[in-house]
């Protein structure tokens, strides 16, 4: 739930951010004010939510404990800024606050969270390990002498949405497209094979992660050069679709020649099923896939074709409604 409420905190601005400062550094502090603004505003009405779900018991009690707290620590997220960093090419500054903030909370949660009873203590020490990482992310901007305020005043400029709301609707779909299947098998299959599938599907969404953070680097030339596209940019684009794909695909014949080895060192022996197996042998193959429809997703945004790219996003989930509705019940 907390995942799913960055995405909404984000709004698809982090990745125009990235680009714009990317393309002009003087860009950060110009963008900066709306940017942050808009995030924190999403995320205290996204708090209210969350205390509202816990005051009229919408979900179960020990749910509803938990989603105060970590509603307040998405309030930090936006002063992590980590697209003023990826503008500026410094990778480092993007993933050094994030480190920080789970450093804290591991620390925290050792020294003070010994048994189930104090679980309610999670969030509220997720809220404050964001608030370190966020302080040593703001710390770095000063450093940058990259100075804005925040001010209600100046959320939701149009513009910026005009750019970013495409971003953000397709990033809505590929939730659709990663998460549909498991709804639907949830319906349609017993809980056991559910379970099984949804080992063999972690696993395919940490190689994407892997992918992520690859094309998060690649993301900062792509925009440098997609301000006038030219050899440059589709060398860079073609030979890293290539690089990228080739390796993913000698990673899907790797894992899924072992891929009942791996599940048991993930999960234990006893998650060592037959089916869990098959499905991971099969979904190992689709990162390949991912890798080259991460470097369009990119590269079309770089290139400030993002509503080109959301109808592409919509085609795709379209086709794979489609296709759950028509072969999942004659193969279950």
């Amino acid at each position: 739930i907390t995942q799913f409420g960055a995405l909404l905190v984000e709004s698809g601005m982090r990745l125009y951010g990235a680009r714009e400062v990317a393309r002009d550094h003087t860009a950060a502090a110009r963008i900066a004010p709306s940017v942050v603004a808009s995030h924190v505003i999403v995320g205290l009405v996204l708090l209210v939510c969350a205390v509202v779900v816990d005051m009229l018991g919408v979900t179960r009690p020990e749910l509803g404990r938990l989603l105060p707290g970590y509603a307040v620590s998405l309030i930090a997220l936006p002063f992590f800024v980590p697209w003023i960093f990826q503008g500026l090419s410094h990778m480092e500054w993007v993933a050094a606050p994030q480190a920080i903030r789970y450093g804290v909370f591991l620390v925290l949660c050792v020294f003070l969270v010994r048994e189930p009873a104090q679980v309610a203590f999670l969030p509220w020490l997720e809220a404050l390990s964001m608030a370190v990482g966020a302080g040593v992310a703001m710390w770095v901007v000063r450093r940058l002498k990259i100075v804005f305020s925040v001010t209600p005043s100046r959320a939701f400029d149009a513009a910026v949405l005009r750019e970013s709301i495409p971003i953000w609707a397709s990033q809505v779909l590929w939730v659709v497209r990663m998460y549909l299947p498991i709804l639907l098998l949830w319906k349609m299959s017993a809980e056991q094979s559910v379970a099984r599938f949804d080992l063999a599907h972690r696993v395919m969404m940490v190689m994407q992660a892997f992918l992520t953070v690859y094309l998060v680097n690649l993301f900062t030339p792509l925009s440098q050069e997609g301000k006038r596209p030219g050899p440059r940019f589709f060398r860079l684009l073609f030979g890293s679709t290539a690089l990228a794909a080739l390796g993913a695909l000698l990673v899907a014949f790797a894992l899924s020649g072992f891929a009942g080895s791996v599940l048991g060192i993930l999960y234990s022996e006893v998650f060592r099923q037959a089916e869990a197996t098959r499905t991971l042998a099969l979904l190992a193959f689709l990162v390949r896939v991912l890798a080259i429809r991460g470097h369009g997703h990119f590269a079309l945004v770089a290139l400030g074709r993002q509503r080109t790219e959301l109808a592409c996003s919509c085609a795709g989930t379209v086709l794979l409604i489609a296709m759950l509705f028509l072969w999942v019940p004659e193969r279950s």
